[in-house]
C-alpha cells in the first residue's frame, strides 16, 4: 500500500465523446496518435482493473471518458464496482441520460456530475458543447437534474471558466438545481490534449477569482463551492488512461505508468507522481459515502 495514495480514482474509460469542447484536457491524443495505441480497453480488462483498485485504499471510483455513457457496458463497470465496496460517480454531459438508463442501475450508482460549463446556446456553440448544432437547453437540464434526484442519487456540477464563459451568472440557475458541490475549475492548458485552441480560451487568475466571487452567493443555499484554479489541478488527482495506465500532469503534459495490467496497481503508482496535500486543498476528501 501507499502511504501517500489518495482515496479516490478517476478511470478516464476512453476518449470517445459527442461533444468537441474545445478546452477538453482528456482527449488523449497525444500518445494514440504516435504510437497507434487501443481507444479503449475491453470490458473485461476493465473489470480486472476495478479489481485491483478495489484492493487499494480507495474507496471513490469516479467514471469519465471521453464520454463515460457512449460505453455499452458502463453500467456492468458501475454494478461490478459497487459490489467490491467502491463509491460511484460518474462524469458526464449528460446528453445520453435518461430515465431508462437510470432505472437499470438498480441504485448501484451513488453520484452523479453534469458538466454545464453554460446554459447560453451560443456559448455552447462557441465552447464546442454541442454535437451537430444540437446542445443541451436550460429546461433539458433541469428536467435531466430532476431524474438524478428522483432516483436519490447524489448530483454535483462541474463548470470549467474559460474566455467564454468568464463573465456569465449563473447563480440563478445554480440556485434551482442546487448540486450538493460545485466544481469550479480555471480552463488548464495541456500539451498534447487541447493546444489547438486552447490559447483563445485562457483566463487569468484575477478573471477565475472575480468569477468565483460572484457566485459565492449559492453558498448561502448549501451549495458548497469547491475552486480549483490551476495550480490545485495540478498533480492532484489519481487517474487511469484509456490505456489502464497511471498518469499525472504536474508537467503540463501528461506522464503515463506502465499498464496497471501489465505490471500491477503498486508498481504503476511508484511511476507517476501525486501530492496528496493538494488533493486535501481542493477538498477532495468529503463525505461521499
Amino acid at each position: 500500500m501507499n502511504n501517500d495514495l489518495v482515496p479516490a480514482i478517476n478511470f478516464h474509460l476512453w476518449k470517445y465523446c459527442n461533444f468537441k469542447c474545445k478546452f477538453c484536457f482528456a482527449t488523449y491524443e497525444d500518445e494514440s496518435e504516435l504510437y497507434n495505441l487501443k481507444s479503449h480497453l475491453s470490458e473485461n480488462e476493465m473489470l480486472k482493473i476495478i479489481d485491483e483498485i478495489s484492493e487499494q485504499k480507495i474507496t471513490k471510483i469516479t467514471f469519465a471518458g471521453g464520454e463515460p455513457m457512449l460505453c455499452k457496458w458502463l453500467t456492468n463497470l458501475i454494478k461490478y464496482s459497487k459490489a467490491k465496496g467502491l463509491t460511484t460517480m460518474i462524469v458526464t454531459n449528460g446528453y445520453l441520460l435518461n430515465e431508462k438508463w437510470l432505472q437499470n442501475l438498480n441504485g448501484t450508482l451513488d453520484w452523479i456530475t453534469l458538466s454545464i460549463d453554460t446554459i447560453d446556446s451560443k456559448n455552447q456553440i462557441k465552447i464546442g458543447r454541442e454535437t451537430k448544432g444540437k446542445y443541451i437547453s436550460e429546461n433539458d437540464f433541469l428536467e435531466k437534474v430532476k431524474l438524478i434526484k428522483n432516483h436519490n442519487i447524489r448530483f454535483k456540477l462541474n463548470t470549467v471558466v474559460n474566455s467564454v464563459n468568464r463573465n456569465e451568472n449563473l447563480i440563478e440557475f445554480v440556485k434551482k438545481i442546487k448540486p450538493e458541490r460545485w466544481k469550479i475549475f480555471q480552463v488548464l492548458p495541456i500539451e498534447g490534449q487541447n493546444d489547438l485552441y486552447i490559447n483563445q480560451l485562457l483566463i487569468s487568475k484575477l478573471e477565475y477569482d472575480n468569477y468565483l466571487k460572484r457566485h459565492k452567493e449559492v453558498e448561502k443555499y448549501g451549495i458548497e463551492i469547491v475552486a480549483e484554479d490551476n495550480d490545485l489541478m495540478t498533480g492532484s488527482y489519481l487517474m487511469i488512461d484509456p490505456q489502464g495506465r497511471l498518469y499525472d500532469n504536474v508537467n503540463g503534459k501528461y506522464n503515463y505508468s506502465q499498464s496497471i495490467l501489465e505490471i500491477g496497481f503498486n508498481k504503476a503508482r511508484e511511476q507517476i507522481s501525486l501530492n496528496k496535500r493538494k488533493f486535501v486543498e481542493r477538498k477532495g476528501l468529503y463525505e461521499w459515502s
